[in-house]
């Protein structure tokens, strides 16, 4: 259809079907078969504007824009040029149409790229964090939960979704400088030594040194630094307090500690949910912010089943 069109127009220059010259050089249309012309001309965009009203519920939001404004244009011009003389306003207009269509093409292949890159980052940390839960044989899936709990606290605080994806990605990865400590200690059963503890208590710094590498995405750094401060400031590696620690950071704090008192550990049983709702309680406004700490307190209360463990 499109190349009958073009075989009309191409008519259309030897032929006079559209407009002609009187005896003083003027043009003037044929009408006679000025309208037969355009109907044949116009006879494509017509049928596929037909086809799109059709199948609109089946199409993308990204298909009705590009199809709308192919067709849409050029039946505008039409319209337009009905009117007017001596400016070609369908042919602007379907030029305009086509580089239209060109850039939202381009625009939805870079959408789609971006969309296929974000997915492999979250294969790679899952995969990383699946890989730091194999070290602690007590704790297996505590990565994938303290995501979990983070991602219900931030929907609970009515966080924008892009940064609920960007916490759930930190937490995936808050231990991950466990990778630098050795598993003897990791899974001791006795009391840590003193220097066995400061080599625990390293991880975070660990966990920073290794995503600060990761230049694209410099926020992931966020949870693994700062996921053990606490609100009074005596937390650790450095020492901030209140808002100073980022909020990404006291999210997954809450969700790390919740996750620690509810999991089996080689020294004890896991928490009941009534000692553990009195301990996030009772450390509002010092271990945990205490915002935070409320919200995370509205979830246990909700779970009535001890079900959010599962």
């Amino acid at each position: 259809m499109i190349a009958s069109s073009i075989v009309v127009l191409i008519l259309s220059r030897v032929f006079h079907f559209y407009y002609d010259f009187d005896d003083q050089n003027r043009y003037y249309r044929l009408t006679d078969t000025y309208w037969i012309m355009i109907a044949l001309s116009e006879l494509n965009a017509l049928i596929i504007f037909i086809l799109t009203i059709k199948n609109w519920k089946y199409l993308r939001l990204i298909e009705r824009i590009e199809l709308s404004m192919f067709e849409g244009l050029p039946i505008l011009g039409l319209i337009i040029q009905t009117f007017v003389y001596g400016v070609s306003v369908t042919t602007l207009l379907n030029t305009i149409s086509v580089f239209l269509v060109f850039l939202t093409y381009e625009l939805e292949a870079a959408h789609f790229a971006a969309q296929k890159e974000r997915k492999l980052l979250d294969q790679m940390i899952s995969a990383f964090a699946k890989a730091i839960d194999k070290k602690d044989k007590y704790t297996g899936g505590h990565s994938s939960r303290v995501a979990k709990y983070s991602v219900m606290i931030a929907q609970r605080m009515g966080l924008p979704k892009d940064e609920v994806e960007i916490i759930w990605r930190m937490a995936l990865l808050h231990d991950i400088g466990k990778i630098g400590i050795p598993d003897a200690i990791i899974n001791k059963m006795g009391k840590l030594t003193d220097e066995e503890y400061d080599l625990i208590r390293s991880h975070p710094a660990i966990g920073a040194e290794i995503l600060e590498n990761i230049t694209e995405n410099p926020e992931l750094l966020t949870g693994a630094r700062w996921h053990h401060e606490r609100y009074d400031g005596n937390g650790y590696p450095d020492h901030k307090k209140g808002e100073e620690i980022p909020l990404e950071a006291r999210i997954i704090g809450m969700a790390d500690s919740y996750d620690a008192m509810t999991s089996n550990r080689p020294y004890r049983s896991y928490l009941p949910q009534d000692v553990v709702r009195l301990e996030v309680l009772n450390n509002a406004g010092s271990q945990f912010d205490p915002d935070i700490a409320k919200i995370m307190i509205s979830i246990i209360d909700e779970d009535t089943n001890y079900e959010l463990h599962e």
